[in-house]
C-alpha cells in the first residue's frame, strides 16, 4: 500500500532554504501514512523498521525521518517519534518473549534505538595493616581493657606503659566482658 499523496498545500512548513521542498506539507497526510505502514506490515508479517518506514513514507533514507523529527513543527516531530516508539516496542517485545535472533534484537535496539547496558563493577580490596599500625591498634585497645581483661591476657600496665608479654593462645584465653 502506497501513502497517499502529499497536499499541495504548504501551511505549518518550514521555508525552503535551499534544499528539496518537503515531501509531507501536512502533519496529518504524515502520521496516516505512517499508519499504513504498521498495518502493511502486520497485514504482510513483517518487522516494522526504520529503514522499511523511510521507504514506504517516500524516503530515499533514513535521513529524511531525521529531518522531520528535528522540524520545528512539533506536529511533524511527534509523528516521527511516535512511529519510532512503536519499532522499538516491538522489538522489546520480541526480547522479552524470546522471539528470533535476541542478541541481533539486542544490537538493533542498541545501535538504532540508544539503549545502554550497564554494569556494576565491585572492587574488594584487602588491606594487610603493616607491622606499626598492629601495634598501635593493639595498643589503643589494651588501653580500653579493665585491668582483669588485661590479667587473663598476661599483660602489665603500669604508668601508661603496656609491656604486652608472650600472649596466650586466643582459644584459650577467657575474657569476662
Amino acid at each position: 500500500m502506497m501513502p497517499e499523496q502529499p497536499s499541495s498545500q504548504t501551511q505549518d512548513v518550514q521555508p525552503n532554504l535551499g534544499g528539496r521542498p518537503a515531501f509531507y506539507t501536512d502533519p496529518d497526510v504524515l502520521d496516516k501514512a505512517i499508519d499504513s505502514y504498521f498495518e502493511y506490515c502486520e497485514v504482510q508479517c513483517k518487522p516494522p523498521t526504520k529503514v522499511g518506514l523511510a521507504l514506504h513514507l517516500g524516503f530515499a533514507d533514513r535521513q529524511s525521518l531525521r529531518d522531520y523529527k528535528l522540524s520545528e513543527n512539533t506536529a511533524y516531530s511527534c509523528c516521527i517519534k511516535k512511529a519510532e516508539t512503536k519499532i522499538e516496542r516491538y522489538l522489546a517485545e520480541r526480547v522479552v518473549l524470546g522471539k528470533g535472533s535476541t542478541p541481533g534484537t539486542i544490537f538493533t535496539l542498541k545501535a538504532m534505538h540508544g539503549w545502554q547496558e550497564t554494569s556494576v563493577v565491585e572492587h574488594h580490596h584487602e588491606v594487610t595493616p603493616s607491622i606499626d599500625q598492629l601495634t598501635q591498634l593493639a595498643r589503643s585497645l589494651l588501653a580500653q581493657a579493665s585491668p582483669e581483661q588485661l590479667r587473663v591476657l598476661g599483660v602489665d600496665k603500669t604508668d601508661n606503659v603496656i609491656d604486652v608479654k608472650a600472649l596466650p593462645d586466643p582459644a584459650q584465653a577467657k575474657v569476662d566482658r
